[in-house]
């Protein structure tokens, strides 16, 4: 998980407002661009399908009528990815299931977890 301390400032704010997941789930769909908040959100709104009916009245209520930008987030994400892909390898689930469950080449998974050994964190399969 994402600790909240590493987000950009305007991220935490979100965070603070819709929880983790949804904050998340917006810069997957509009990260580094940012939406404009509606004052009033119908249910069949792009920002309901992202976050959900109770997210989306929480930002409507907050920033309706305002432009909400979004950083990228895209170093944080990357660490987050190498996160998960350390705590899934096992010794069953090797360098190739990996690269495809994150869809990465194999290379890159080897980089990771190697990294990851360098700094001490297990070892390599």
């Amino acid at each position: 998980m994402i600790p909240v301390v590493e987000l950009p400032p305007s991220m935490r704010e979100l965070v603070e407002l819709v929880g983790l997941d949804a904050a998340m789930k917006l810069v997957d769909w509009r990260g580094g661009v940012g939406f404009h908040a509606p004052k009033e959100v119908p249910d069949d709104h792009e920002l309901v399908k992202t976050v959900g009916h109770i997210a989306a009245r929480k930002l409507a209520q907050q920033f309706g009528g305002d432009w909400v930008h979004l950083p990228r987030c895209h170093a944080l994400l990357l660490a987050e990815r190498n996160r998960r892909i350390i705590a899934d390898r096992k010794p069953d689930f090797g360098v190739r299931r990996l690269a495809l469950k994150y869809k990465l080449t194999e290379r890159q998974v080897w980089n990771i977890v190697g990294k990851a050994a360098d700094r001490g964190q297990g070892e390599l399969f």
